[in-house]
C-alpha cells in the first residue's frame, strides 16, 4: 500500500495485483499484459512461523513468483523484488551483497534462494531491497506495534526476546525508493541494497516504546530463529535513526490504538 501512495505521489499510475485471493499466476499474467515501467513485488508469505508450516507456499512465494517476474518481463522493466535482513552476514551487515551461511529459518533459506538466483540469472534492471524489522498504519494488527498492542492490551508483565532489530517504517521504505529510482537500477546487471533505519535496537526497547507506561518487559531469551544482531541501515540514502523514525510516525498509530481494544477487523487506514 505504501509503495502505490509514494509511487502515485510521483505521478506514476499503480495496477495493483494481489495473491492474497489465491489468483497467482493468473494476475502475474495480467501483469505481462500492462507491460509496467517498474514492478514491485512485495507478496510475502507471512511470518517465520507462518513460512516454517507451509514451506512449499514460501518457497512459492519468495522465490518462483520473483523468477517468474524475471524471466517473462520485458528486458526493460525495472523489477524491485524485497529481501530481509535475516540473511544478512552477521560479520559484514553493511554489504547487501554478502549472505549468511547458514539461514536459520525457512524464511530466511528462501529470501537467501531469491537473491542466489538473482545473482545467477544475472538479469538487467533487477533490484533486491533488504528491508528489517516492517512496521506500517495500514494494516497495522499485522505488523509488530500492532500484534504487540492487540496482545497486551492492558498494562502487565511482557516477556520478549533479547535480539537485536532494526524497526522501520514502511511508509519511510516506500518513500526512500520510489524517491531514489534513477540511482537504484542498472542496464549491466541486478543490484542489492539495504533499506532500513539506522542503528539497531533490543525487541524490548522497541517494546517499550510501543507498549508506553505500565508494562513491566521480561527478557525470555534469545530468539535462534533470528538473527542475533541487527543493524543493516541503509545503502543508498541517509537513514534516520530507528528512534527517529519511531517518533516520526508514532502519531500515525494514535488513532488506531486507542480504538484497538474495541477493534473487530484489519482493515486499512483510511
Amino acid at each position: 500500500m505504501d509503495i502505490k501512495l509514494a509511487a502515485e505521489a510521483a505521478g506514476d499510475t499503480v495496477h495493483m495485483l494481489t495473491r492474497s485471493d489465491k489468483s497467482w499466476p493468473i494476475s502475474a499474467r495480467e501483469l505481462l499484459l500492462i507491460k509496467p515501467d517498474y514492478c514491485w513485488a512485495t507478496a510475502g508469505h507471512g511470518s517465520i512461523e507462518a513460512c516454517a508450516k507451509d514451506p512449499q507456499g514460501a518457497f512459492e512465494t519468495h522465490v518462483n513468483l520473483p523468477l517468474f517476474l524475471l524471466k517473462y518481463c520485458s528486458p526493460e522493466t525495472k523489477i524491485g523484488l524485497f529481501s530481509t535482513d535475516y540473511i544478512a552476514d552477521e560479520h559484514e551487515q553493511d554489504d547487501p551483497n554478502k549472505i549468511t551461511k547458514k539461514p536459520g529459518s525457512i524464511y530466511a533459506l528462501t529470501k537467501a534462494c531469491m537473491e542466489q538466483s538473482v545473482k545467477m540469472i544475472d538479469r538487467p534492471n533487477v533490484s533486491v531491497f533488504r528491508v528489517s524489522t516492517l512496521y506500517g498504519v495500514h494494516y497495522p494488527l499485522k505488523t509488530f506495534p500492532g500484534k504487540l498492542l492487540s496482545k497486551y492490551n492492558t498494562p502487565g508483565v511482557v516477556k520478549l526476546p533479547q535480539n537485536h532489530v532494526t524497526p522501520t517504517s514502511t511508509k519511510w521504505i516506500a518513500e526512500t525508493i520510489i524517491g531514489s529510482t534513477p540511482i537504484l537500477f542498472s542496464a549491466v546487471g541486478p543490484q542489492f541494497h539495504n533499506c532500513a533505519a539506522s542503528n539497531g535496537t533490543s525487541v524490548m526497547n522497541f517494546g517499550r516504546k510501543i507498549l508506553g507506561e505500565g508494562y513491566q518487559l521480561e527478557s525470555r531469551g534469545m530468539d535462534w530463529d533470528r538473527p542475533a544482531y541487527s543493524q543493516i541501515g541503509c545503502s543508498f540514502t541517509q537513514a534516520p535513526t530507528w528512534e527517529q523514525m519511531w517518533l516520526a510516525t508514532e502519531k500515525d498509530f494514535a488513532q488506531w490504538r486507542q480504538g484497538l481494544a474495541g477493534a473487530g477487523s484489519d482493515s486499512p487506514s483510511p
